[in-house]
């Protein structure tokens, strides 16, 4: 009866997991973080049970060994499907990418960090901000949680892995393994911090296992032996977690409540109709400049600025004052154009317009002698669209080259420019047929 109980236990737990594996590399179909958790959850307790019975029957704790190693295997599954596959998470699915300047640059800029604790400390500042409390947490505590089951499967299936060097060691070579990773592939992103909160919390666990009444529960629970257990202690430490999690449940609400009421303050701003008022009769005929910024200047048709008004809510602002000082509203340029504002831009360094046939594109240049600012990029149907501004550095000579791409990622055209910067950085540029 036992054999044939454990079976069924078995072909359940199998069946389960062999569904969690194929819904989680399905194209469009995914399941959440608490639902995973939870599949694998099921599974493993038809598995567990499977093993308890199959280890009553043949007289042996083998079956609930082998149970651990394919609980590290789903585990496993789980780890790498969030650091590497889920497209949710930012991944991109563990393929090395076709590597570009831009691509590279763009991840360098926000996904690469080799500063110890800049990013820890950059979350907890954005404590009282706009940006999510989820984020917050899933990073901060995410990645302080994630290679926790590390410091129970590891002591547990390999002796040596009892001796806290070798475990710290071994956590600390899996954690730069898969920051790694993440690096080839651009997946999510590669930082130190990561690194420090994944061994962090896969020690803590380490260490807390090793409390003798934990310890004792554990293999009365895995190996079927009868240690007695402290049960003053296991309440101590039970007390304790509840404790941490009702701790980290209200940090978690209070800050959720500032979040929510961040994002009130940011609709109130919000809410405002805009009307411009010119209060010039005659100006005189000439361009003035009312506003800059980092690469357009912009000007009247005459000199008129110390009249011309925006009225928000009932409150008359001057034009060149509200875009120049900081303002409750944060009112921008593009939103008095939509009010009605007539105003010239005008570029303040040179620039190129690049309009061709393609899907994808990249800039090289060499950094050091300009800088190039691309302020936005168009795309219709089949046509790229773009300005490139260049904005000198250093005199000298260098050269620009752009790449278009189709759809398939193979170059469709490539585009030269030779620069000359002068003593004064002045720019001239020349395009290379």
């Amino acid at each position: 009866m036992k054999k044939i109980a454990s079976i069924i236990f078995y072909s359940i737990g199998f069946s389960l997991g062999i569904i969690y594996i194929i819904v989680n590399f399905l194209p469009n179909f995914r399941l959440s973080e608490i639902g995973s958790l939870g599949l694998l959850g099921i599974i493993s307790l038809f598995l567990y049970f499977g093993g308890i019975l199959l280890s009553k029957y043949t007289n042996s704790v083998k079956p609930l060994k082998i149970n651990l190693w394919i609980f590290l295997v789903l585990y496993l599954i789980l780890f790498l499907t969030l650091t590497l596959f889920d497209p949710a998470w930012g991944r991109n699915g563990g393929f090395i990418p076709k590597w570009s300047t831009e691509l590279w640059n763009r991840y360098l800029e926000h996904s690469f960090n080799i500063i110890p604790f800049k990013t820890i400390w950059g979350y907890m500042s954005s404590f009282d901000s706009l940006l999510s409390t989820r984020t917050i947490f899933f990073n901060l505590i995410g990645n302080f949680i994630c290679l926790m089951p590390l410091g129970f499967f590891l002591p547990l299936l390999f002796p040596r892995q009892k001796n806290w060097k070798v475990f710290l060691l071994t956590t600390v070579l899996f954690a730069v393994m898969i920051e790694g990773l993440q690096f080839l592939t651009l997946s999510g992103s590669c930082d130190i911090d990561d690194v420090i909160l994944n061994v962090l919390g896969a020690f803590i666990m380490y260490q807390v296992l090793k409390i003798p009444a934990l310890q004792n529960m554990i293999h009365n629970i895995f190996f079927l032996e009868k240690n007695k257990i402290d049960k003053k202690s296991l309440v101590k430490i039970g007390s304790l977690f509840l404790l941490i999690i009702a701790l980290l449940y209200l940090i978690f609400q209070y800050r959720e409540f500032l979040y929510q009421e961040n994002l009130k303050k940011i609709g109130n701003q919000n809410s405002y109709n805009i009307k411009i008022i010119d209060e010039s009769n005659t100006c005189a005929d000439a361009l003035e400049p009312f506003y800059e910024d980092q690469l357009y200047i912009y000007n009247f048709s005459c000199i008129k600025s110390d009249s011309v008004y925006a009225l928000i809510n009932d409150k008359k602002y001057l034009v060149k004052e509200l875009l120049n000082d900081h303002n409750e509203y944060s009112i921008t340029i593009d939103d008095l154009k939509l009010a009605g504002l007539e105003f010239i831009k005008e570029n303040k360094y040179e620039m190129v317009v690049v309009e061709e046939k393609g899907s994808s594109y990249q800039v090289i240049v060499d950094q050091g002698l300009l800088e190039i600012k691309i302020p936005n990029v168009q795309y219709n149907d089949d046509k790229i669209y773009f300005e490139l501004h260049f904005i000198p550095k250093k005199s000298g000579r260098t050269n620009i080259k752009i790449e278009i791409f189709d759809e398939k990622e193979q170059i469709k055209k490539t585009i030269n420019y030779q620069i000359l910067i002068n003593n004064n950085l002045e720019l001239l540029y020349d395009k290379i047929e």
